[in-house]
C-alpha cells in the first residue's frame, strides 16, 4: 500500500494528534546547555514523496540543529569522493550495542559511521581531502541534496557542544592513536561538531530522505549521489542509524533513519518519499521520544515500512 501525498495531510494530523500525550516524556540532551534552551512541547511531522510533493503539520517553521543526522551527509560524501572500499578501513557497517558516544565503539576500525567515533573518523577523511574548505563543502552537500538555496550553522549550538566535548575529544584523541584519524585532532574534532550545528527543518530533511528514497536524485532530475552510495548509505542507516535500539526500531518501523540529539529524525522510503520529525525530548537510547513513535504510526498509515510489499 502507497498513499498518494496529496492524501497523507489527514494520516500526518492524525500521528499529531495520537502523539501529543507522549510530548512531556523524555528528556532533552542537557550535556549540550544551549540544546535545553528549545520548547520541550515542539513538534514536527514532515513527508516529501520522491516527485517533490510535500505536506507537514505542526511548528513547520521550528529549525532545529541536525545533529547526528549530518552523519548520513558526511558519509555519503567520502564514499563519493573516497570510493567505499577506502572508507571501509577506518569504519564498517556493524551495529556495536553500545551508546553512540562510547569509546569502545574503536577496535581494528570504527563499529560504523552513525556513531560518534565512525563519524568523527569520516571528519577527518573529508578534512584530509578537501582541507580547510570541508566545513563549508559539507554545507553545500546538504544544499544540493536537498534542493535548497541557503544552509547556516548555528554558532551558539556550536561553540556550546565545543566547550563540553570531553567525550568526543577522547574519541579523536584515541582515534588519532589507533590510525583511523587522518588529520589534525583538534581540526578534525571541530569539522565534526560544526557539521552537527547546522541548521535545518522537518521539509529540509524530509527533502533529502526523498533525494536518497530516489537512488540519489532529487525531485527535479539532478542527481547528486551515485545510486551505489545512496545503496550503502541506506543500508547503513538501518542497521546502525538508531543507535542500540535500531533493531527493535526497524522491527516496529521498517524505515532506515537516522536521529539527532537536538529531537530530529530522517527517515528514508526507498522508491516512496522521506520523512522526517522533530520533538527535542529523547528516551534512553538518545532518539526522539514523540519522534520515535510518530514515525512508526505513520509508517503504518502510510505504508512505507520497507519490508512489507
Amino acid at each position: 500500500m502507497t498513499v498518494k501525498v496529496e492524501n497523507s495531510l489527514e494520516y500526518l494530523e492524525q500521528v499529531m494528534e495520537e502523539t501529543q500525550q507522549y510530548q512531556d516524556l523524555g528528556v532533552m540532551a542537557s550535556y549540550i546547555p544551549e540544546l535545553l534552551k528549545a520548547d520541550p512541547k515542539a513538534f514536527s511531522l514532515c513527508y516529501a514523496d520522491v516527485n517533490g510533493s510535500i505536506v507537514s503539520v505542526g511548528s513547520t517553521d521550528q529549525t532545529f540543529t541536525l545533529q547526528s543526522v549530518s552523519k548520513v551527509i558526511t558519509f555519503g560524501m567520502a564514499i563519493q569522493t573516497h570510493g567505499k572500499e577506502q572508507v571501509f578501513k577506518y569504519v564498517g557497517t556493524e551495529n556495536g550495542g553500545m551508546p553512540f558516544d562510547d569509546i569502545r565503539n574503536i577496535s581494528e576500525k570504527v563499529v560504523n559511521p552513525m556513531v560518534n567515533a565512525g563519524a568523527i573518523a569520516v571528519a577527518g577523511l573529508l578534512h584530509e581531502h578537501y582541507g580547510s574548505r570541508v566545513s563549508g563543502l559539507i554545507a553545500e552537500e546538504v544544499k544540493k541534496l536537498a534542493g535548497v538555496d541557503q544552509v547556516c550553522h548555528d554558532m551558539d549550538v556550536y561553540y556550546s557542544e565545543l566547550a563540553t566535548a570531553t567525550k568526543n575529544k577522547a574519541i579523536a584523541h584515541y582515534l588519532y592513536h589507533m590510525g583511523l584519524l587522518p588529520g589534525q585532532v583538534e581540526e578534525v574534532l571541530e569539522t565534526y561538531i560544526l557539521q552537527c550545528a547546522l541548521l535545518g527543518d522537518t521539509q529540509l530533511l524530509a527533502k533529502i530522505g526523498a533525494t536518497l528514497a530516489n537512488g540519489g536524485v532529487r525531485a527535479d532530475g539532478v542527481r547528486v549521489w551515485s545510486r551505489d552510495t545512496v545503496e550503502v548509505v541506506v543500508a547503513v542507516m538501518a542497521n546502525c542509524g538508531m543507535y542500540d535500539h535500531s533493531g527493535d526500531y526497524m522491527a516496529r518501523v521498517g524505515i532506515p533513519s537516522k536521529s539527532g540529539v537536538s529531537g530530529c529524525l530522517m527517515g528514508v522510503a526507498p522508491g516512496k518519499g522521506g520523512v522526517s520529525s522533530y520533538a527535542p525530548n529523547l528516551n534512553e537510547f538518545g532518539n526522539s521520544l514523540r519522534g520515535t513513535l510518530a514515525l512508526e504510526s505513520l509508517s503504518k498509515k502510510m505504508g512505507l515500512n520497507i519490508f512489507i510489499p
